[in-house]
């Protein structure tokens, strides 16, 4: 273990204070320190703090990095992890680990010198989904009482509906066909609906065959959206019944929507969705545990706007 740390600190005199041409290397193995999930802890406190030095290790500490704790119950942890069914794990086991975690310090360290947390994406996104996973982790394991998730859920009905079906019927008007630009058909045919005419003399007369028809049916968005796309599924969701929607310029062409009628949703039964607003109760107590954590962390904080941004 101490040839292993010797090795690192003897790397890092020999960097020395050049960042330069050496950030490279250094930013590969900032990457790379996304498997040092077990010494995080031990990252945050290389951030936030000076160095201490005592003549002895504390009860439960395993080994100090630059006066930083490597608790035992995390090399206990992550020794657990070699063990392979019935396999008992070895001092020469845990020694291995704990080489391994004094080593990961060390270069988490070193990235917190060279300023790779503020200034590589990886480094910073592994850093802060860590943070955010041990604030909410807590409410991941909620577990309310029915009394509490139904007043959740009746607070909540409109979210738990599912949304309406539709039956859409579609005009398409192709750019490959020769002739008229199929925008300039699409606004013909949609003068003459407007006016009245038979939409099946229009689209003979105007629109072509869409390669994907579709089922003429009462389908949920989500499935319309498998044929005519987000955008228009936005735009058929706003029609009335009957109702014909402005030229919808796409990928091949350009279409015309009409809704033909409109499924509503049953109500929502909480015994049926009892799970889906489970899982929503936690979602929303972790998003609001988040919040509060980052609103603590900014009161205790010096942070300044430029001007043109507040």
């Amino acid at each position: 273990m101490l040839r292993s740390a010797a090795r690192a600190n003897a790397a890092a005199v020999k960097d020395g204070d050049t960042v330069g041409s050496g950030e490279a290397r250094w930013s590969t193995i900032a990457v790379l320190l996304g498997l040092a999930a077990g010494v995080f802890m031990t990252a945050a406190g290389l951030m936030t703090g000076g160095s201490r030095h005592s003549p002895g290790l504390a009860p439960g500490v395993a080994a100090t990095v630059n006066g930083r704790e490597l608790l035992v119950e995390d090399l206990e942890r992550l020794a657990a992890g070699l063990a392979a069914e019935a396999r008992v794990v070895t001092l020469e086991d845990r020694q291995r680990v704990l080489d391994r975690m004094v080593d990961e310090a060390l270069l988490l360290g070193r990235a917190v010198e060279l300023g790779l947390v503020g200034r590589d994406p990886a480094a910073r996104k592994a850093l802060v989904s860590a943070v955010v996973d041990s604030v909410v982790t807590d409410s991941s394991d909620l577990d309310p009482g029915d009394e509490q998730l139904r007043e959740f859920f009746e607070d909540n009905r409109d979210y738990f509906r599912s949304s309406p079906r539709l039956v859409v019927e579609q005009m398409f008007f192709s750019s490959r066909r020769a002739g008229l630009a199929h925008a300039l058909r699409a606004d013909k045919a949609l003068a003459r609906l407007r006016a009245g005419e038979s939409a099946e003399l229009v689209a003979r007369e105007l629109a072509d065959r869409s390669a994907l028809p579709l089922p003429a049916q009462p389908l949920p968005p989500t499935k319309l959206r498998d044929y005519l796309g987000p955008t228009a599924v936005r735009t058929a969701m706003g029609l009335a019944e009957g109702e014909y929607s402005e030229v919808l310029p796409g990928v091949g062409g350009s279409r015309l929507l009409r809704l033909l009628g409109r499924v509503q949703a049953a109500e929502p039964a909480f015994e049926k969705s009892r799970v889906q607003v489970l899982n929503e109760y936690r979602r929303r107590a972790g998003d609001d545990a988040l919040r509060a954590y980052i609103d603590r962390m900014k009161r205790r904080a010096s942070v300044e706007i430029a001007e043109d941004y507040r």
